[in-house]
């Protein structure tokens, strides 16, 4: 019986290697869509929401079943308020760096080809500057930067890998997102005893291609 044991499991170990040896690791890059609900404040009646949306590059490396990718994007800010009939808003501009950590499981398709994966995990975007009306927000503030537009989120969503050649392939992917209320909200919500700040939703769109290692 533990022979059976032994052999079925180094004949999986094979399996699996064949299956991975020509994928273990790669590494790539693309164009990427990053927008939605930052964060916001609600107080009584009132609520204010922040929304970013951008468009940039991202460099990935890929370890079969964990992404790591790192982008830069530039985009439009805008931070709305509303009360009844009331309502106003700003917009700036802003450029960010944005890091993701994901986990993922590869399933080939029937084709051959095309290889499925759900996607999960963390990301964070850590904003280098702001500008416009938003920015000119921030320098009424001395303790105020665009620092406190950075936000933290769960990811969560799935894409695909499409063979061009045995080394070469086309990623494309889709998440949507929950993102932690900003500083900017929190500190926003604290001028008040009650108001509060609530994160928001996201969504982010990437293309590319990859080189098998």
């Amino acid at each position: 019986m533990a022979k059976k044991c032994l052999l079925v499991l180094a004949l999986a170990a094979f399996v699996a290697g064949g299956v991975f040896a020509e994928s273990l690791f790669s590494v790539g890059g693309g164009l990427m869509f990053d927008g939605g609900r930052i964060g916001s404040v609600s107080e009584g009646g009132g609520t204010g929401r922040l929304n970013a949306y951008g468009f940039g590059a991202y460099a990935f490396a890929d370890a079969t079943f964990a992404e790591l990718s790192l982008g830069l994007m530039a985009g439009r800010s805008s931070y709305g308020e509303s009360a009844g009939a009331f309502s106003s808003s700003i917009t700036g501009s802003f450029f960010a760096i944005d890091i993701s950590a994901l986990g993922k499981l590869p399933i080939m398709l029937e084709s051959g080809n095309i290889t499925a994966f759900p996607l999960a995990g963390i990301g964070y975007t850590a904003m280098l500057s702001v500008g416009g009306d938003l920015g000119a927000l921030l320098d009424l503030d001395p303790d105020a930067s665009a620092s406190h537009f950075n936000t933290f989120r769960l990811q969560f969503g799935g894409g695909a890998d499409f063979d061009v050649s045995d080394s070469m392939f086309v990623r494309a992917s889709l998440l949507g997102a929950w993102r932690f209320a900003p500083r900017f909200a929190r500190d926003a919500a604290a001028l008040s005893s009650g108001a509060s700040a609530h994160g928001g939703f996201g969504v982010t769109a990437k293309v590319g291609i990859g080189f098998r290692l």
